[in-house]
């Protein structure tokens, strides 16, 4: 029983300091509560200030990168522009170029055509013998198509003027 005795007596010993701990890890328990309350606060607003911190960079590189964004589409623009224009010119050039090329084979046909006439009435006139009226009425006729074929060459001279102040009247257009 001695021993029995000695058990027990150890066993409210160990009871007793287990009871101290669990008090004093009450003690550390509440202690770690209010820290820890204490904390959610200062988490909250450490969570609010990164965030404002990163939504105030991301403004700021939102501002630099729309910047550059604007920047590109300026020079962008201006390389566009600038080709356009180009290419404008060298069209207007090239339809300049070919008009009048056009142009000088018309006024050659006409100029032929014209000769040709002339020629072909010089032949009927020299070829024509007979009645002097018939004569006369050829000649009026010939006459009448000189004059015809004269009339269709200054017109097409005033066309070919007209075409020309277009085309010169257009390029000054696409060069402002």
């Amino acid at each position: 029983m001695d021993g029995l005795t000695k058990r027990v007596d150890q066993n409210e010993k160990d009871i007793n300091v287990a009871g101290t701990i669990a008090i004093e890890n009450r003690k550390f328990i509440g202690d770690n509560k209010k820290a820890i309350d204490e904390l959610k606060g200062q988490v909250g607003k450490t969570v609010q200030n990164i965030e404002t911190t990163i939504n105030n960079k991301i403004t700021e590189n939102n501002v630099v990168i729309n910047k550059n964004i604007d920047t590109k589409i300026e020079a962008n623009n201006t390389v566009i522009n600038q080709n356009i224009a180009n290419a404008i010119n060298e069209n207007n050039t090239t339809i300049i170029n070919k008009v009048d090329k056009s142009v000088d084979v018309k006024i050659a046909e006409n100029n032929k055509a014209i000769n040709n006439t002339i020629n072909n009435v010089n032949v009927r006139v020299d070829g024509i013998k007979g009645d002097l009226n018939g004569l006369t009425k050829r000649v009026d006729q010939n006459e009448k198509d000189i004059n015809v074929a004269g009339t269709i060459a200054i017109e097409n001279r005033k066309f070919i003027g007209d075409n020309k102040a277009a085309i010169d009247k257009n390029t000054k257009l696409s060069k402002h």
